[in-house]
């Protein structure tokens, strides 16, 4: 809730993306205090996903998926009530509060409620002009098309590429009856490359990924894709001439550490006076 805090009064859209204002919110939890509750709050989330894979140089799938709802909580003394409702309204968050103050009404004081705004953020985690499930499906395709032809153009025995970007946009808002009002729009890239070489009858893989809270300009350029592709193919190469481990009979030295813990947990507890007794 600290880092919602922190971000909120420079993002009025998080709050316009549930439809609910100041006013709405305070009929909330005055259906949510109308009978004695000492406090409730509010957990609203419209998350949106959207993925992309590439297979052989053509799309192998593509996903798009929107998750939303809206969570109650009441309390009183020591009870606890919690409803939800997967639509976001006025009407779905009120019945909500409604069914949460049911379950947890009970001894308590009546309270009022005026909702606050935070004061300014010293800064932004992630101020970012465009949500990365904001960009077109096209472009995402275009990058790995980019990336299969890349990592093909860097070695004759690179036979297959695999090469997949996701994002998602998580907007959050919590509002409680002690006047908390905070919100927060957390954005996600991630992009995984996976190439297979080939040499006579040997198939060898390697993979790498990247990907955090980051816009997703930052990693269509190819100053962050292009090392990875490179890592990847490198380990996929070097594994074509790797060899086996010999077998057999092994001296194994342990230093001192985390070594006597394994042996503790593996061997001691076998040995302890207890077990023997018990046979």
């Amino acid at each position: 809730m600290a880092r919602a805090k922190r971000v909120e009064a420079e993002r009025p859209a998080v709050r316009e993306r549930f439809g609910v204002d100041a006013r709405g919110l305070e009929s909330v939890f005055a259906t949510a205090l109308a009978r004695p509750i000492d406090f409730a709050d509010v957990f609203f989330e419209y998350t949106t996903r959207d993925a992309v894979s590439i297979e052989e140089g053509l799309v192998k799938s593509g996903a798009r998926a929107v998750e939303q709802g809206v969570g109650v909580r009441a309390q009183a003394g020591e009870r606890q009530g919690y409803a939800h409702a997967d639509e976001i309204s006025l009407e779905s968050v009120k019945l909500a509060a409604g069914t949460a103050r049911a379950i947890a009404e009970g001894p308590g004081r009546v309270q009022a409620v005026a909702l606050r705004r935070p004061a300014q953020p010293a800064f932004d985690l992630y101020g970012l002009r465009e949500s990365p499930t904001a960009v077109p499906i096209d472009t995402k395709v275009r990058l790995l098309q980019e990336i299969d032809a890349y990592a093909r153009s860097r070695d004759s025995r690179i036979a297959q590429v695999m090469a997949s970007v996701a994002c998602e946009e998580r907007n959050l808002m919590i509002a409680a009856s002690d006047g908390t009002w905070v919100a927060d729009r957390q954005p996600l890239v991630v992009l995984r490359v996976q190439v297979i070489a080939v040499s006579g009858a040997r198939r060898e893989s390697a993979s790498q990924g990247t990907g955090g809270r980051i816009a997703y300009a930052k990693l269509g350029d190819p100053a962050t894709w292009k090392p990875l592709v490179d890592e990847a193919v490198r380990i996929a190469l070097t594994n074509l001439d790797a060899v086996s481990c010999p077998a057999g009979t092994m001296d194994v030295v342990l230093g001192p550490g985390w070594p006597g813990i394994l042996l503790h947990e593996a061997v001691g507890h076998g040995l302890e006076g207890e077990f023997n007794r018990k046979k």
